[in-house]
């Protein structure tokens, strides 16, 4: 079964320049919360909440015959981003723990990802979550989808693969993640606004660019997505309606975020 295990404060200690404003670091204000026993800081009217989620998996990404590791990646983050400086005033950070899938039951760990989610941006809170696999999308999605009928959002993806297979015989993935949203969005007859960037053609088989197709997905090829062709990103972002909408009736959308290193993936809802 899937297992909450609440902030380690101990990660976040790094370098102290002083105690003012102006040579604060993340570690400095970050509030590690254990959610069984206490609540997330309110916040006022002013200020912005940040809380950071970890999602401890390796299984989506073992059914996807990949590369396991990212099990350990949110203590990595953690550790990366611990010495950030502070930017701006107005954001309270917190570090709600981790789900830990260690068992293999991913679908009861997904669940409860989803409902962290849902819990912190309850509290007014961006809810970011550190993977782990990409299986972290559907997860994140089960926090954040619309609750209205007529309420729509829309999915952005910053990867080289579509991640619309259907499960397998070992049940979803790691690349089922944006497949299940579709088949959501279906059955609730919600719109499904799914934009990916970088998309590498020899990473995708024709099937899924005809599923993608199908489902109206927009997409720009990893050779389109460079600093010289910004004008189409803008022009494709604001083609993709849903983000328009979820930014008015959502407010501010969770992530999914991982650092841009080496064998990572980082995609956005």
């Amino acid at each position: 079964m899937a297992i909450y295990q609440h902030s380690d404060a101990a990660i976040w200690r790094g370098r102290v320049d002083g105690d003012e404003p102006d040579v604060l670091r993340w570690h400095q204000i970050m509030h590690c919360i254990n959610l069984e026993t206490d609540a997330l800081p309110v916040i006022g009217s002013k200020h912005q909440g940040v809380a950071f989620i970890g999602f401890c998996s390796d299984e989506g990404v073992r059914r996807n015959e990949g590369r396991v590791g990212s099990m350990q990646a949110p203590r990595f983050i953690r550790e990366a981003c611990k010495n950030f400086p502070l930017i701006a005033s107005h954001i309270v950070l917190a570090d709600v723990g981790d789900i830990v899938c260690d068992d293999g039951d991913l679908e009861t760990a997904q669940q409860a990802l989803g409902k962290l989610v849902a819990q912190v941006k309850a509290a007014n809170y961006l809810p970011i979550v550190l993977g782990g696999g990409h299986e972290t999308a559907w997860a994140n999605f089960l926090g954040i989808q619309p609750d209205k009928p007529k309420q729509e959002m829309g999915v952005i993806n910053f990867d080289a693969h579509f991640d619309l297979r259907q499960p397998s015989e070992k049940g979803i993935s790691s690349g089922t993640g944006f497949w299940q949203m579709l088949q959501w969005c279906r059955e609730t007859k919600h719109p499904f606004h799914y934009l990916v960037l970088g998309i590498q053609q020899y990473s995708n088989t024709k099937r899924l660019f005809t599923t993608a197709d199908d489902a109206g997905c927009r997409y720009f090829l990893a050779e389109q997505f460079t600093n010289d062709q910004v004008g189409r990103h803008h022009y494709g972002h604001q083609r993709c309606d849903g983000q328009q909408r979820c930014a008015a009736t959502q407010h501010r959308p969770g992530c999914i975020c991982c650092l841009p290193c080496t064998g990572c993936k980082c995609s956005v809802i």
